[in-house]
């Protein structure tokens, strides 16, 4: 058997033609002599919405500095919404990803989102989750623990380090606002 992509396709290539569906008889004669054309996938991401975000730097080092760059997206935001950070081996920023938009003390996070994400659309070695807490409490819930705890283990099946997952917490009552870093509460294992 020969599997053929249809990028290593010549021009002509008799009984097949790229981009139009085989007949019935190519598709007998290509189970015949075992040959068979494999179509290649190509993903693109297309932007339906842009927000701009003041970053003077491409690296994302420490706590601080995700904060920097997730500041502008937790501002105003009634809804508990769930971010992705994409970062690559020297921790330099490649992309966000809205993962979510829950209601006003939850959000559904799904693992194959994250996961797309991360391999098909940025190539991330690095991620960092990021969410809100509308409601005001600044402890991670079971709930955000126990997601992180599943992220950390599929992310490190296939070699991408979750850094920390950052909770915003927005000011309320003349209170500041806050971030709590789950890295630092010991919830992101090193």
């Amino acid at each position: 058997m020969r599997l053929i992509l249809q990028s290593e396709l010549p021009i002509s290539v008799p009984g097949f033609q790229i981009g139009v569906a085989m007949n019935e008889a190519d598709l007998r004669d290509s189970v015949a002599s075992r040959t068979y054309i494999v179509a290649e996938k190509s993903l693109r991401c297309v932007s339906v919405r842009k927000r701009k975000a003041s970053y003077p730097d491409d690296r994302v080092t420490d706590f601080e500095a995700a904060q920097g760059l997730l500041e502008a997206f937790f501002k105003k935001e009634p809804y508990e919404v769930v971010y992705a950070v994409a970062l690559d081996s020297s921790n330099r920023f490649l992309g966000f990803l809205k993962l979510e938009e829950g209601t006003v003390n939850m959000a559904t996070v799904h693992l194959r989102k994250i996961l797309t994400f991360l391999l098909c659309e940025t190539n991330a070695t690095g991620l960092i989750i990021a969410h809100n807490h509308p409601g005001g409490c600044c402890e991670p819930s079971r709930e955000d623990i126990a997601l992180t705890r599943k992220i950390f283990e599929k992310t490190r099946e296939i070699e991408v380090r979750l850094l920390d997952h950052i909770i915003y917490v927005p000011g309320r009552s003349g209170k500041d606002s806050e971030w709590v870093s789950m890295q630092r509460l010991g919830n992101v294992p090193a």
